[in-house]
């Protein structure tokens, strides 16, 4: 891939982040307790019933599973996305990620505090030197799990991202693709006070292991229901 072709992944994937970190505070009301019973059900089976109860508990004020988009609706998008991936193009198409577990604070004031958890089509392909900076300034750290799945912690406008990649090949993809575009899972935070890097990627790491399974990968990733000692 030429050098224009990277840095145009490298300013796409970037861009596609800054929704995550920065949604608005009114989106969906949704529809009463049924969206309300749904979104808890979706959180904790991405998450699990202590990774819920860690982000509600370590809120600054009460907080609780707010209605996203659900788990299907991300498969159909991923599906679509990993479809259209090519080997030999220059550079990757816009791709949107799909929010599919979101924690927020009840109360909107000063500002919405929340937890978000997305899943799509990687930009990246899964060889990416994650570990090296994107551009100045946005220093990342990779965590290699097992041969089908990596986790990345990167800084961004002073948040920090979780990265989960997972090598999931859909049928009627094109060879490769598992590698080209892979599974992407990311999650952000700005609700929960003094949470470890480990807490972090643990529940996202778990979380992954759940869409693996649901989004039906061909090649069966191997996603660990732990994270590996450090």
């Amino acid at each position: 891939m030429s050098e224009a072709g990277i840095a145009m992944r490298r300013t796409v994937a970037v861009g596609l982040l800054a929704p995550l970190l920065f949604t608005a505070a009114g989106c969906g009301s949704g529809d009463g307790k049924n969206a309300e019973d749904r979104a808890e059900r979706t959180c904790r089976t991405l998450l699990g019933e202590d990774g819920v109860a860690w982000a509600e508990t370590h809120s600054p004020q009460e907080a609780g599973p707010e209605q996203a988009e659900d788990v299907a609706s991300a498969k159909d998008r991923f599906y679509r996305d990993a479809r259209s991936w090519t080997a030999d193009a220059e550079q990757a198409p816009p791709r949107s990620d799909t929010e599919v577990c979101r924690i927020g604070m009840r109360a909107a004031n000063p500002y919405k505090r929340r937890l978000s958890l997305s899943y799509g089509a990687s930009t990246f392909p899964f060889d990416f030197p994650f570990g090296e900076k994107v551009s100045e300034g946005v220093p990342q750290v990779v965590f290699p799990v097992s041969s089908d799945v990596k986790l990345v912690a990167r800084q961004l406008n002073g948040f920090t991202a979780y990265f989960v990649y997972v090598k999931c090949l859909v049928p009627g993809a094109p060879a490769g693709q598992e590698n080209g575009a892979p599974l992407q899972g990311a999650l952000t935070d700005s609700l929960v006070n003094n949470a470890g890097l480990r807490e972090y990627l643990t529940y996202l790491l778990r979380s992954a292991g759940t869409v693996a399974k649901q989004f039906g990968c061909r090649n069966r990733p191997v996603v660990p229901a732990t994270l590996p000692k450090p």
